[in-house]
């Protein structure tokens, strides 16, 4: 009994990783700058790699902003031709809410003031344009193409628009655009 309490005492781990850490003992120094190189290296990786949700996350605000301003089509512009954010997807819904203001705003003029509502129109059709050519998003593009149709009937172009709104319903059969 004794000899096996002795031998439960004994710990043959905590022996195996004392002899382990005297061999690596002269390489401590190398050990430990090796380590902080490696947490530096991993703490630029992580750095590096939340730059773009950042820029997405300001982009956000700008739009959130920019829907709550009084003059949002000026803000939406604003955002939508911002250098800093045209890459981000919040860049491209504010160009295509440029697009709707301004469509909306040249239909309601329509027979009030034809050349306002031409203006309007053909902002709108130049952002319908640009969110079409600028994104890869099949939701968004499909979006533009509707409003792009919308806008040839406005601007009474029948054939056309027939056209575009086969185009944006052959593109989402069996969804609810």
């Amino acid at each position: 009994m004794n000899q096996k309490r002795q031998q439960l005492q004994h710990n043959t781990l905590g022996d195996m990783i004392a002899e382990k850490m005297a061999a690596a003992e002269p390489y401590a120094a190398q050990i430990f700058v090796g380590t902080l190189v490696g947490l530096a290296i991993l703490g630029g990786i992580i750095w590096y790699a939340s730059l773009p949700d950042t820029l997405s996350a300001k982009a956000w605000d700008s739009y959130m902003a920019a829907l709550g301003d009084r003059e949002s089509e000026v803000a939406m512009e604003k955002l939508a031709e911002n250098e800093e954010f045209k890459s981000t997807t919040a860049s491209i819904w504010a160009k295509l809410s440029v697009g709707e203001i301004a469509l909306r705003r040249g239909s309601e003029m329509l027979f009030r003031d034809r050349k306002d509502a031409g203006d309007n129109l053909k902002t709108a059709e130049e952002a319908f344009k640009d969110v079409e050519s600028r994104t890869s998003d099949a939701e968004i593009k499909a979006r533009a193409q509707l409003g792009l149709a919308k806008v040839l009937e406005v601007t009474n172009k029948p054939e056309d628009a027939k056209k575009a709104f086969e185009i944006v319903a052959e593109s989402k059969k069996g969804t609810t655009l």
